[in-house]
């Protein structure tokens, strides 16, 4: 009887079904395929990457299969967690990137999709070793990994108080303490650009409808 096999995500270049025990990945591009095998056959082998990326447990070449870990968390995308515990995975995540870079290898591809509530990282279709980059372009994809980590979590921590601001909105800021509070919220839009962006055109429409009243006409 064949194993139920559950859909897990679409990518760019595959998508990814489980089972109870494995995250099955098949992808469409035979370059990135290999590339993926190669990215976590190497990184695997290094034990301070231990509980930071998934395990590969074997491979399907003739249908470009990866038999990966399979991870039983929402992805940052999924499902936000709070405010602290956001700051812990970004911090978890830049050492991860830190040590991957220190075994030769950049990810490419750092989004909230590709970034477990455990802090866990995967999906490295995009990944590139620094024996096949000029040195220029290794140390441009490093920065590049650090800034998207860092841009991607603020990001969340982002929405994460647009959440609450709008949460706060829909029960109401009659009272001193709820507007200080969402003054508090909408204040740290400045070091949030997603936050503005997101939170002026919902909270406009939600809650700045009230029609003054008109003066008399004589």
């Amino acid at each position: 009887m064949p194993r139920r096999k559950d859909f897990l995500g679409r990518g760019r270049y595959g998508v990814v079904h489980g089972t109870r025990k494995y995250a099955i990945k098949q992808i469409d591009d035979e370059d990135v395929f290999h590339a993926e095998v190669d990215a976590y056959r190497s990184l695997n082998k290094v034990r301070s990457l231990r509980g930071r990326i998934p395990i590969l447990h074997g491979i399907d070449p003739d249908k470009q299969l990866l038999y990966l870990q399979h991870i039983n968390k929402p992805t940052l995308q999924q499902k936000l967690p709070d405010e602290p515990t956001l700051r812990q995975i970004r911090q978890r995540v830049l050492e991860t990137i830190s040590i991957i870079h220190e075994c030769g290898w950049c990810h490419g591809d750092i989004n909230l999709g590709n970034i477990f509530a455990s802090g866990l990282l995967f999906d490295f279709s995009h990944a590139h070793p620094k024996n096949k980059l000029s040195a220029q372009a290794w140390e441009d994809f490093q920065k590049k990994d650090r800034r998207d980590t860092k841009s991607y979590c603020l990001q969340a921590v982002g929405l994460k108080k647009l959440e609450a601001a709008i949460a706060l909105l829909d029960s109401g800021v009659d009272g001193l303490p709820r507007q200080a509070e969402l003054a508090e919220l909408l204040h740290h839009s400045k070091s949030s650009p997603e936050l503005a962006l997101l939170g002026y055109p919902v909270i406009r429409a939600r809650h700045c409808t009230t029609e003054y009243p008109r003066a008399p006409n004589p």
